[in-house]
C-alpha cells in the first residue's frame, strides 16, 4: 500500500499515523475496483486510525479469520 501522506484530499493517510512504530487500523480499498492486480490505497475520510483508537471498531469486526484463497 502506498504511503502517501495527506491533509486535504481523500486518498493516503494523515501524516501523523505514518511514524515508524505506529500500530494502526487500516481501512483500504483496491484500485482498480474488482480488480485482481490492483493496488490498495487507504484515505483520510475512512476511518483508519491508529490501533489503540479503535476500540470501537475492533469489537464491531471481532477476533478475525486467517485469510483463504
Amino acid at each position: 500500500m502506498p504511503a502517501l501522506r495527506e491533509t486535504s484530499a481523500c486518498i493516503g493517510f494523515w501524516p501523523d499515523l505514518l511514524e515508524v512504530g505506529n500500530d494502526l487500523l487500516v481501512y483500504a480499498d483496491r484500485h482498480p475496483p474488482n480488480s485482481k492486480e490492483g493496488a490498495y490505497f487507504t484515505s483520510i475520510c475512512t476511518r483508519t486510525r491508529m490501533w489503540k483508537e479503535a476500540r470501537e471498531d475492533l469489537r464491531e469486526l471481532g477476533a478475525g479469520k486467517a485469510p483463504s484463497d
